[in-house]
This record gives C-alpha cells, sequence and structure tokens, in this order.
C-alpha cells in the first residue's frame, strides 16, 4: 500500500447503515434473544432489494448527472460480473474514507444504504462534507451471492422474491476471511486495484447482525468493532478504537443509534 492504513471499522446493523467504529467504554453487546427469528411464519422477500443490475443501471445514471462522482471497475466477481468502486476524490490533500459493504452477499441493507448515501452525495444534503473528505464506496463486493448465482444448493434457503441471497462467493467461500490469502478475485480486486491503489486513510467495512443484542439492557441497532486480528498492526488497531470512541459519542446522544460493541472473534 502507498501508506498504512491507519483506521479499519467493521460495523454491524440490525436495521439501518450507521456509520460507525468501535467503543472504548462501553460493554460487549450480549445476546437477549428478543429478536427476530423465523419460525415458519414469517416471510422473507427479496423482491424489494437492489437487484445487481438494477444497482449498476443506478451507480452510472448518478455518475451522468453527479459532477464530482467517478466511477471504476475494479476487476470481476467469480462469474464475471463488474466490481464498483464509486468515486469523490475532490483532493488529494484531505483524508480518505472507504466504505466496504456486501462482502456477505445476504447481508445487503449496507448496500442500500451506500446507495442512498451516493444519492445525497450528488444532492446538497451533505453540503460541505466533500470539502473536506475524500469518499470511496465499493457497493456490492459479492454480487454472486447477492444475485443468488452460486455453484451449489440453495434449496434450504428459505424466500420469496425473485431470488436467494447468500453469505458465500459463487464457490461457498467467504470473502471475509480470504484477506490474507487473497485467493478469490473479489478481495484481490479490493487489495489491488483499491486498497494498494489509493492513500486510504478510513476504512468502515459494514455488515448485519440479527435483532438480538443489548447494552444497558435495550437491544442495539447496530455494533462496531475494531480490527481483532492477531496481525493486525498496533497503531490501526488503537487508531480504530479512537475512531470509534469518536463516533459512539457522536452518534448515540443524536437518537439515531443505540449502539454497541460486537463480541466479535479474529
Amino acid at each position: 500500500m502507498k501508506k498504512l492504513n491507519k483506521w479499519l471499522l467493521t460495523v454491524s446493523l440490525t436495521g439501518a447503515l450507521i456509520i460507525g467504529g468501535t467503543i472504548l467504554t462501553s460493554p460487549v453487546v450480549s445476546a437477549v434473544g428478543n429478536g427476530p427469528n423465523y419460525n415458519g411464519n414469517g416471510q422473507i422477500n427479496t423482491s424489494i432489494l437492489t437487484t445487481y443490475d438494477e444497482m449498476v443501471d443506478y451507480l452510472q445514471t448518478q455518475e451522468a448527472k453527479q459532477e464530482q462522482m467517478e466511477l471504476e471497475v475494479i476487476g470481476q466477481s467469480m462469474k464475471g460480473r463488474d466490481l464498483y468502486l464509486v468515486k469523490y476524490m475532490s483532493n488529494p490533500e484531505n483524508p480518505t474514507i472507504l466504505f466496504l459493504t456486501q462482502q456477505h452477499g445476504n447481508e445487503q441493507l449496507t448496500t442500500e444504504g451506500a446507495l442512498e448515501f451516493i444519492k445525497h452525495l450528488g444532492t446538497g444534503k451533505t453540503k460541505g462534507v466533500l470539502d473536506n473528505v475524500n469518499v470511496l464506496i465499493v457497493p456490492m463486493l459479492n454480487p454472486d451471492g447477492a444475485m443468488g448465482d452460486v455453484d451449489f444448493e440453495l434449496d434450504d434457503y428459505i424466500a420469496s422474491g425473485d431470488r436467494h441471497l447468500t453469505r458465500y462467493n459463487a464457490v461457498g467461500e467467504d470473502l471475509n476471511r480470504d484477506h490474507v490469502n487473497k485467493i478469490f478475485p473479489e478481495t484481490q480486486a479490493l487489495h489491488n486495484n483499491v486498497l494498494r491503489a489509493y492513500d486510504i486513510d478510513y476504512m468502515i467495512d459494514l455488515h448485519h447482525q440479527g435483532a438480538q443484542s443489548e447494552r444497558d439492557g435495550e437491544l442495539v441497532s447496530g455494533s462496531i468493532l475494531y480490527p481483532t486480528t492477531e496481525n493486525a498492526d498496533p497503531e490501526v488497531v488503537h487508531k480504530s478504537k479512537q475512531l470509534g470512541a469518536v463516533v459512539f459519542d457522536k452518534i448515540n446522544p443524536s437518537g439515531w443509534g443505540h449502539l454497541g460493541k460486537y463480541d466479535g472473534g479474529s
């Protein structure tokens, strides 16, 4: 990489996009079992979610509308779908933030939130943001899993709508476990054509979690975490914790989210 990635954050969401980091003082959230669980009576409907082709059309439309936005293809998935990077690079001297969504193909609310964020960046609702930071967005790293276009059976998946979504890529591998070996084209594209190609100061990695975790006796709307892998640079971990503390102090009192710290492994 041209520059050390100073901050690397993981955000797990229960329902809405929350930009976050980690918490220094709040306790780890714990499961309370009150979240919605599928019991045979609910409905899992994928038809309301943006398809890959719809996302591509949307991104191309926004690029035509937005003067500051640039769209780049950074590689292809296992099934040959183009992987996109949305770029707002207004000033090379400004800090650069990378938002990564849908490493897991069944965690699509992060992509829906990212598309809304892209629209807002072009409408003035986030006036002034792009004067101070450069923004990079990978809005769907695992399009094959998101479209259920995989080389393994999905007969046991429960959904109504036009498709199944699966956590894994086309050959049944978890892309979020491939950042050391970088075997698969999706993670290769991310590392070679984004992380090594741009001077990224902050990376925020967005995920889902079930609505079954609590902090201070109340269900959380999102959880945040710093890098916990043993080979993470100590400076990255320390600054991720600092960033998370700032984010927590801004979001939690606002009423937009009740945040916890994710009980993550390595």
